[in-house]
């Protein structure tokens, strides 16, 4: 190996580290708010203030039947399937496996330029994704990730069974740890943007799609997220290649 060759490996590496690191950090941050937890009232006081506060601004103080009860203190509602189940859960499988994309680039920078390249947008996009989708969900890009996702899922299937055409790639791949983790992540993505587009109308009302807070995901999706971060740190560490 030469030491261009070692050169250029090296800038991928750096290239595809730099990114998974910046866009890592910037979901984390974005997800930072909603892993705070509820501030509670006080006391019964606070919550008669609070009580009338929104009986002013509804615009019923004073009405018949309005009243100053304390509302009682009862555990937030459970969150939407949609809000706390399948939306959580497709932002989180996405950026994993974003990462994975990005930690397999460079050995495939060293088979062909165009396959380091490829790996190199699908992490972005999916990373881009992500974000986009804590700070502003549309159905859109749910049938965007959806359709995505799923061309990726084709292109692997089509090169660990029969290659690729044009001398890309003569023989099928062989199945690695990686990329076996990726399309794991990459199918629960589908799974659950399809689920999105079925129970989301196309005329959905603003603020209908949006990302609950931690403690409203349903407690599977917290689990998965646990498992999927464990599971990155693990390949990470162990030098498992793809």
């Amino acid at each position: 190996m030469t030491a261009q060759t070692i050169g250029a490996l090296s800038l991928a590496h750096a290239i595809h580290y730099a990114v998974l690191a910046v866009g890592l950090v910037g979901l984390v941050a974005l997800l930072a708010p909603r892993f705070m937890p509820v501030r509670r009232p006080a006391d019964e006081h606070e919550l008669r203030v609070l009580a009338l506060a929104g009986q002013i601004s509804a615009g019923t103080l004073g009405q018949s039947g309005g009243s100053l009860a304390t509302p009682d203190p009862v555990e937030p509602a459970r969150a939407d399937v949609v809000t706390g189940t399948l939306l959580p859960l497709a932002v989180i499988s996405c950026a994993a496996a974003a990462a994975v994309h990005a930690a397999v680039g460079p050995e495939h920078f060293r088979e062909r330029l165009v396959f380091g390249l490829f790996f190199a947008a699908a992490s972005i996009a999916q990373l881009g994704w992500s974000w986009v989708m804590v700070l502003r969900p549309s159905r859109r890009l749910v049938a965007i990730a959806a359709l995505g996702n799923a061309g990726v899922l084709t292109l692997w299937l089509v090169t660990r069974t029969v290659g690729l055409p044009f001398g890309l790639l003569p023989t099928p791949e062989p199945l690695g740890t990686w990329d076996a983790a990726g399309t794991v992540w990459e199918l629960v993505v589908v799974a659950a943007c399809v689920q999105m587009l079925q129970r989301l109308p196309r005329t959905a009302p603003s603020g209908t799609l949006h990302l609950a807070r931690w403690v409203d995901w349903h407690r599977g999706v917290r689990a998965w997220t646990v498992v999927s971060v464990l599971l990155l740190a693990v390949l990470s560490l162990s030098g498992t290649g793809s």
